[in-house]
């Protein structure tokens, strides 16, 4: 699975721009999760369409980038999280973007980025979604 990343600087209005942009172009929005860090703001995108997504946001001028992410499931619970970040870092995996997607009955779905998100989907094959 692959996800989109919109860097930009903060201010009112941006979320409402980009969203608006991909509505235009029939570009639906699976997930999205926002970073901000000083004036900078990370929103995380899952599409649709990634690549159509990826061409619209860049012509409309916005700083995207591509990421592929494994898409696995955990247990709600407390550590859940934990054991992957250590199972990875275990592994050698530098973890690039951790995103909870959606949650269950009982557990969440987590887009995981990585320097090598084959491995990632070797360690997890138990718990793989996409």
């Amino acid at each position: 699975m692959k996800q989109l990343t919109v860097v930009d600087t903060n201010r009112p209005g941006l979320l409402a721009d980009v969203t608006e942009l991909l509505s235009r172009h029939q570009i639906d929005i699976r997930s999205f999760d926002t970073l901000l860090d000083g004036d900078q703001v990370y929103i995380k995108l899952m599409l649709s369409d990634v690549d159509q997504g990826l061409a619209v946001l860049t012509e409309g001028g916005f700083q995207a980038i591509s990421e592929d992410s494994v898409l696995i499931r955990i247990v709600d619970q407390p550590g859940a999280l934990a054991q992957i970040a250590r199972t990875l870092a275990d592994h050698g995996v530098d973890i690039r973007a951790l995103t909870l997607v959606q949650q269950g009955e009982g557990f969440w779905s987590v887009a995981v980025s990585s320097s090598d998100n084959v491995r990632v989907r070797t360690l997890f094959a138990d718990s793989l979604i996409a």
